[in-house]
């Protein structure tokens, strides 16, 4: 009888444990992930920073793109992100210097991870969507 009593004990236990285990409830903070691309035209100002001694056809200000984005994770548990090589990827799309210049930072906190780039590029003869297709066929 004790012994029947002991294995309907550990088996309550088993059940208790592996319902606990399975729950979509996470006792961890919950993370927010905020994504920001943006693709505009150059200011005036912008475009005076621009260097385009080299290109052959005529240099215009509408030849030339800014690219920025902003990626932030709130409540982070320091997991990796692959940020791609936009100087790379922007210059693969033809075999043709695109990326002119640019930065980026990172920014990490306690319950916060924040990565910014910015970057000028010359876009001239390259739709949007062509952008958006190199970067996701870019090989990881």
């Amino acid at each position: 009888m004790k012994k029947a009593l002991f294995i309907k004990t550990i088996l309550l236990i088993l059940i208790i444990a592996i319902m606990g285990a399975c729950s979509n409830k996470s006792t961890s903070k919950e993370e927010n992930v905020n994504l920001n691309v943006q693709i505009d035209k150059l200011t005036d100002d912008e475009f005076k920073e621009v260097q385009v001694n080299y290109l052959k056809d005529p240099k215009k200000k509408d030849d030339f793109r800014k690219f920025s984005l902003t990626f932030q994770i709130d409540g982070s548990s320091k997991k990796r992100v692959n940020i791609p090589d936009f100087k790379k990827v922007i210059n693969t799309i033809d075999n043709q210097q695109r990326y002119w210049f640019g930065n980026s930072s990172e920014k990490e906190s306690d319950n916060s991870d924040i990565y910014k780039s910015e970057f000028i590029f010359y876009s001239k003869g390259i739709t949007e969507d062509t952008i958006i297709k190199a970067y996701f066929l870019q090989k990881r």
